[in-house]
């Protein structure tokens, strides 16, 4: 008798199917409204902004929805555990909702955005920010960590292995910080916080994370996951909004 193979679940990511996804798949519903954003936003439809719920109201409704767990326990079947969490546990997953929020404002543009989609960033960037955003800033200085943190990686690289003899004086260092900052987690929704979900591992991964942050945030991430597939109409139509950001 010959062993049979069982054949790989196919799961979609934002471009196309993939037999193979690292940690967060997107399945049902969820994959459907991700396919069908991706073709309505190539066939040249943009949807409006701000999006009818922002992926900042989805994070807050389910911030929300954690802290009735510790009260509630008639709420449990939502959760995929189906357990009265502690609070501890509460404050973990909203971190990891709040870091899925977090990407959104850091890397919504050069990460997840279709190029069909620059043009309306760069304008409803500027419509929020006004024309002189860039010359409103404020200088700050790295604190000593970070710069001790700095050069033991430039030294893990191979760039930092001979004695540093450069004047303390002149490692202080500055950078500068937008007074003013556009949040793309206020205007943007559900379908492009799927794309988000769909390349997060990858982010994160590639990002400069201490491990122990790692190990907190993608567990949580996907709780997260498992509470939006349960819970999707509330956050996207598909008739009305298939379009929508």
């Amino acid at each position: 008798m010959t062993d049979q193979k069982k054949p790989q679940q196919e799961f979609f990511s934002d471009k196309k199917p993939v037999t193979e996804w690292p940690q967060f798949k997107l399945t049902g519903p969820l994959a459907d409204i991700l396919i069908e954003n991706r073709r309505i936003v190539k066939s040249g439809v943009l949807g409006q902004l701000p999006a009818d719920v922002p992926i900042e109201k989805v994070v807050e409704d389910y911030h929300n929805f954690l802290d009735k767990q510790v009260e509630e326990v008639e709420l449990n079947d939502q959760l995929d555990d189906a357990i009265v969490l502690k609070p501890m546990e509460v404050e973990i997953r909203k971190l990891a909702a709040n870091a899925l929020k977090d990407y959104i404002n850091a890397y919504l543009r050069s990460h997840l955005l279709y190029s069909e989609e620059w043009v309306q960033y760069d304008k409803h960037q500027l419509q929020i920010l006004g024309s002189d955003h860039a010359k409103e800033v404020e200088w700050e200085e790295f604190t000593e960590e970070e710069l001790a943190r700095n050069a033991e990686k430039e030294k893990q690289k191979g760039k930092g292995t001979k004695k540093d003899v450069t004047p303390k004086y002149e490692r202080k260092l500055k950078r500068f910080i937008a007074k003013k900052k556009y949040e793309p987690a206020k205007y943007y929704g559900f379908s492009h916080l799927l794309r988000l979900i769909c390349n997060f591992h990858t982010l994160v991964v590639t990002a400069e994370y201490e491990e122990g942050a790692q190990q907190i945030i993608l567990p949580g991430v996907q709780q997260f996951v498992d509470y939006i597939t349960k819970n999707w109409p509330k956050f996207h139509e598909k008739s009305t909004n298939g379009s929508g950001p």
